[in-house]
C-alpha cells in the first residue's frame, strides 16, 4: 500500500498529458486505474466517480465487445 499514492500522482499525471491531447482511450485507462487504486485502499466512494468517468471515456474510445471496455464498464456500479 505504500506504493499507491505514488501510482495515484503517475496516473493523474498520465491522465493531464491525455486530456491536454484529447486522447479518450488514454483517460479512460488512466481514470480506470485511478479507481482501482483507490478501491485498493478501501476507499470505494472516490473509486466510483472514477470509473464513471472511465466508462464514458471507454464508450467513445473503445469499440462494442472490446475486452477493455467490458472491464471499465463492469467496474461501474449501476445507481
Amino acid at each position: 500500500t505504500k506504493e499507491y499514492p505514488n501510482a495515484l500522482t503517475c496516473y493523474q499525471q498520465a491522465l493531464t498529458i491525455n486530456e491536454k491531447h484529447s486522447k479518450a482511450d488514454g483517460m479512460a485507462i488512466n481514470l480506470y486505474n485511478m479507481g482501482l487504486t483507490y478501491e485498493a485502499l478501501g476507499n470505494q466512494p472516490a473509486a466510483q466517480p472514477l470509473f464513471k468517468r472511465a466508462g464514458h471515456f471507454a464508450k467513445s474510445a473503445f469499440k462494442p465487445g472490446d475486452p477493455l471496455l467490458e472491464r471499465i464498464a463492469s467496474s461501474v456500479i449501476p445507481g
